[in-house]
């Protein structure tokens, strides 16, 4: 749910703060987005995810976990996308 608060450290502050956790983007709708437009939508996702997940309520850095998670979406978004381009490609007849 959108504006939970933990108490947690922060690397950055050097201290206990309070966390707010950010609404989560709609995974799906990105997904069919990113493929509908060819890759196009990825940069708008990446920037979404990203700005989604737990925040430092003093200086709004943020977990690496939702870093690393929008690294792990983009490279299957890709594969996905090889996958599906390579299947829906342009055939050239064999001789």
């Amino acid at each position: 749910m959108p504006g939970d608060m933990i108490e947690r450290f922060c690397p950055a502050c050097k201290q206990l703060t309070m966390w707010c956790r950010r609404g989560y983007p709609n995974h799906v709708m990105h997904a069919i987005l990113s493929i509908m437009t060819v890759g196009f939508w990825l940069p708008v996702w990446l920037i979404v995810t990203i700005q989604a997940g737990y925040r430092c309520g003093r200086c709004e850095a943020t977990t690496a976990s939702s870093a690393i998670r929008t690294i792990l979406i983009i490279i299957l978004v890709l594969l996905i996308l090889g996958i599906v381009s390579s299947l829906c490609g342009p055939h050239t007849p064999r001789r």
